[in-house]
């Protein structure tokens, strides 16, 4: 068994149970779900061996932290993204059009020591916001272990829940498996540049941009009224980096934006591609910024198959988004069940260009 197995990664990794899928499971006669059809593994042996099984090509990992968000003076709440989507993702239907056979849940990271030790703490005491940052760095080299675990046999990670700064882990991860710098397509309303001031959601790109993990990074829909001009002055310095602003989209028909993802994404189809997808930019998504005017719901689903259909994907990184922000259960139980459409979206995406 690899060394990997052994090592202090796989304590941090939860299975999901079967005792846990078949209480969230929603059994009808003549239909199938995608909870019954999957590989969901219930031991370190079984999760070796889906690793190692060519049928098996995309892992799902829930990351459910919010450390990162807090030490950007975000809103908490993105710890509750894994415990939304995974029974959507579950009673999902398999059919047909797509019937989940290549898929396995691969669990979610154990970071509950670490979110126990920034319970009660505040960014807004100096002491407390290094404190975060430190914790943030810890999550990193996690969530890097287990990337380039999954990268180097040849999956495709998709990563749930969580703050943006497990971009940097994800791209330092598959960077590091791939032996090369990868391309990174942000759909996004910040840019994630903020200075390298200790770790946290705000500058993941800035810290794998200066460790050149990233070869091309662009921020579709970049609403340049939320970013600093640190991070305009950032963008405009650096040749790695571009963008799609959101007043430019504001410009043209809204028939047109796909179009306009195709042309940024010329630079990007030869490479392998990272999709990082940050729920903030979702009009009124339940998530660690709420953005009164970004993507509806239908166009973001369609500017993600977009990008997942032309891309050479790795990794799918969808983040921020909080469920537990929202005011009524059935709106929490909907914002896990968006994520579970857009992990289909991508899936489906990549197969149809596939087949």
């Amino acid at each position: 068994m690899e060394k990997w197995i052994d090592s202090a990664i796989m304590e941090r990794l939860t299975f999901v149970s079967d005792e846990v899928i078949s209480a969230q499971l929603i059994k009808r006669p003549g239909e199938t779900r995608i909870g019954q059809v999957c590989r969901v593994p219930q031991n370190e042996n079984e999760f070796y061996e889906i690793i190692q099984n060519q049928q098996i090509k995309y892992v799902i990992i829930g990351i459910p932290e919010d450390i990162g968000i807090r030490a950007n003076f975000g809103r908490s709440g993105a710890e509750s993204a894994w415990r939304y989507f995974l029974p959507a993702m579950l009673n999902m239907q398999s059919n047909r059009i797509y019937n989940g056979h290549n898929i396995a849940i691969g669990g979610s990271l154990n970071l509950n020591d670490l979110m126990a030790a920034s319970s009660g703490l505040s960014p807004g005491r100096n002491t407390d916001l290094v404190k975060l940052r430190e914790l943030t760095s810890e999550i990193d080299t996690i969530v890097a272990d287990m990337a380039e675990y999954i990268a180097s046999h040849g999956k495709i990670l998709i990563a749930i829940g969580g703050g943006h700064n497990n971009s940097y882990p994800i791209i330092k991860g598959f960077s590091t498996a791939l032996s090369k710098p990868l391309a990174v397509m942000n759909i996004d309303m910040h840019a994630d540049l903020r200075a390298m001031e200790g770790r946290h959601s705000g500058n993941g790109f800035s810290y794998a941009i200066h460790e050149q993990l990233v070869k091309y990074y662009h921020i579709f829909g970049l609403q340049t009224e939320f970013n600093n001009e640190f991070i305009i002055q950032s963008i405009q310095n650096n040749g790695v980096v571009t963008y799609t602003s959101y007043d430019d989209l504001l410009a043209v028909k809204r028939s047109e934006w796909l179009i306009m993802m195709d042309k940024a994404l010329e630079n990007f189809s030869i490479e392998p591609c990272g999709l990082e997808v940050d729920l903030d930019a979702v009009t009124g998504l339940p998530a660690s910024a709420y953005n009164p005017c970004g993507f509806s719901p239908e166009m973001m689903r369609s500017l993600i198959k977009k990008a997942a259909s032309l891309l050479q994907i790795k990794y799918v990184h969808l983040s921020e988004a909080a469920p537990e922000l929202a005011p009524t259960p059935i709106e929490k139980m909907a914002a896990g069940k968006f994520l579970a459409q857009i992990v289909l979206d991508v899936i489906k995406s990549i197969e149809t260009k596939q087949s």
